[in-house]
């Protein structure tokens, strides 16, 4: 009687399992990106906090470099790049410029950290370039 739907739910299968598949591994690689993206904020602000202790700290750049490369020691090729910003008052946007005694400073780190993607080698993605960004006041 039904012995012509018999193989329906097979061929189904057979279209529809593919797509669930690739949907799957795209959802691998996007929880891993955003793993990483976390991590290279983690390791920015790691640095920050660091630098943010004091006077001494907010010019210590191999020290901050150091923060977040122990914050993100699973990232590989993690980029530091920190900064000493000063402003004359607490509203005004923070420069290089540290001209007053009595500047408010900040400490700001960006970091950054290309990561291949899983896929890349089938010819999907490629790399990706993830950057974290933090800014702290000094604490005097």
């Amino acid at each position: 009687l039904f012995l012509d739907s018999a193989g329906h739910p097979l061929i189904d299968l057979a279209l529809v399992l593919p797509v669930l598949v690739a949907l799957r591994f795209g959802d691998a690689a996007f929880g891993r990106l955003c793993y990483i993206g976390i991590e290279v904020t983690n390791a920015a602000h790691a640095a920050a906090t660091y630098g943010s202790q004091n006077r001494g700290t907010a010019s210590d750049n191999s020290g901050m470099t150091t923060a977040a490369t122990n914050d993100g020691s699973n990232l590989t090729n993690l980029h530091v790049t920190p900064q000493h910003l000063c402003a004359d008052t607490y509203s005004q946007a923070p420069t290089s410029n540290c001209t007053s005694a009595s500047a408010v400073e900040y400490v700001q780190v960006n970091t950054q950290v290309t990561v291949a993607s899983l896929f890349g080698a089938y010819g999907f993605g490629g790399n990706y370039t993830l950057h974290g960004n933090a800014l702290e006041m000094v604490r005097q």
